[in-house]
């Protein structure tokens, strides 16, 4: 009998112990489902979220001890990112720094009079405007060191390691030379029309785009030229009356933004041009591109007002974002899924697929650039790099 009774306790134990279990689990399926209830009320942005989550896990690695890193040169640097890195620009070098570190990776000196660097994947191309010599390099070490015959107006490259430069010319205005990564010039073409002032190349370098800057009745005009290297012909051009063309850029599938000091507008499949934003009807501040290749562009409705306006440009020339700020930014950045703002008295960072405005930060005039990397804001002023870190 007793151990009957025995058997019925632990019988009895058994089914509190399987009822309390599955009361657990209804719990925790409830509370599951009504998160996912409020997130789609909500609309919380996912892609904010994960970039969250992937900053408190990097932030605890920064070694703080290793900021503000100094920059020992005469002049103020330059700092953009190339590839996960912060590049420091100095009037005597090139210095990649490591943000997480504060370490120095890949270094080199220069002395060219007035360097001017740009970057595309794993490659840089500094070039000395003005001046003969250009160089390319990947992130760890130079592929080749050009000295030039004629004067560099401008130059880009492509992801692939391909440099397009202009320059000035005997037999006509300026000039555009094409040079592989193994530094082998794959074309160079005489321009007529204009001096080639802005270039752009897209991502295999199997075309190019270039401004022509020319005087017609006491006005400059600049036309936009789209080049195919496969036939070597022209594919597009379209003249720009009165309005300064401020940069050209491939998207990742070669619609081409146009950048104007009043207009912003896009060429697709190589031919179609349409307007953005009309000529004439905005005064351009910044603009940038995210790491897909897309637009972001702060502008105000004319020149010195109070107010502006930063809008995300998908590559097909829709506006996903529009952000309205009450002051012209100083310089804008992306990266990842945020917007960075530098304004003269302080930073903001915003969503870039929300426009939400995330941390802000109070700064001074003395910062020239700004960098939101996982939960840490990076700033450049004078000779120095230094970290912020985000408000939660």
């Amino acid at each position: 009998m007793p151990s009957n009774e025995r058997e019925n306790q632990r019988i009895e134990r058994k089914k509190l112990k399987d009822k309390k279990i599955k009361k657990i689990i209804w719990i925790v399926l409830a509370v599951i489902v009504l998160l996912l209830i409020v997130l789609k009320i909500c609309e919380i942005d996912f892609a904010d979220i994960k970039n969250r989550v992937n900053s408190d896990s990097i932030s605890s690695s920064v070694d703080s001890d290793a900021y503000p890193y100094s920059v020992d040169v005469r002049k103020d640097s330059e700092m953009q990112m190339v590839n996960g890195k912060f590049y420091a620009l100095t009037d005597t070098s090139v210095i990649s720094i490591d943000p997480v570190s504060g370490n120095t990776g890949y270094t080199f000196d220069h002395g060219y009079a007035s360097p001017v660097l740009k970057s595309n994947g794993n490659y840089t191309c500094l070039f000395d405007r003005g001046g003969t010599r250009v160089r390319l390099d990947s992130t760890t070490k130079n592929l080749y060191e050009k000295t030039l015959d004629r004067n560099l107006i401008t130059a880009v490259v492509s992801k692939n390691g391909t440099i397009v430069y202009s320059a000035f010319c005997d037999d006509a205005k300026s000039k555009i030379v094409v040079i592989n990564k193994n530094e082998s010039k794959k074309l160079e073409y005489e321009v007529n029309d204009g001096y080639v002032t802005t270039l752009a190349v897209n991502s295999n370098a199997s075309k190019f785009a270039f401004t022509s800057v020319n005087s017609k009745d006491a006005f400059l005009s600049s036309t936009v030229h789209i080049f195919n290297m496969s036939n070597e012909e022209m594919t597009f051009e379209k003249e720009f009356k009165k309005s300064d063309i401020l940069d050209l850029h491939f998207t990742d599938s070669n619609n081409l933004y146009i950048v104007g000091s009043d207009f912003l507008s896009i060429v697709k499949s190589g031919k179609n041009v349409e307007y953005i934003l009309k000529q004439g009807s905005i005064s351009t501040v910044n603009y940038c591109y995210t790491s897909s290749n897309e637009l972001l562009i702060n502008y105000s409705d004319f020149s010195n007002s109070s107010k502006s306006k930063l809008d995300y440009v998908k590559s097909n020339g829709n506006i996903k974002t529009s952000i309205p700020l009450k002051s012209a930014s100083k310089e804008i950045t992306s990266n990842s899924n945020e917007i960075t703002v530098l304004f003269h008295n302080k930073i903001c960072v915003y969503s870039l697929t929300s426009g939400e405005l995330k941390h802000s930060v109070n700064c001074d005039t003395s910062v020239n650039s700004a960098y939101s990397l996982s939960s840490r804001i990076y700033v450049q002023y004078g000779q120095c790099i230094d970290v912020i870190k985000k408000d939660k």
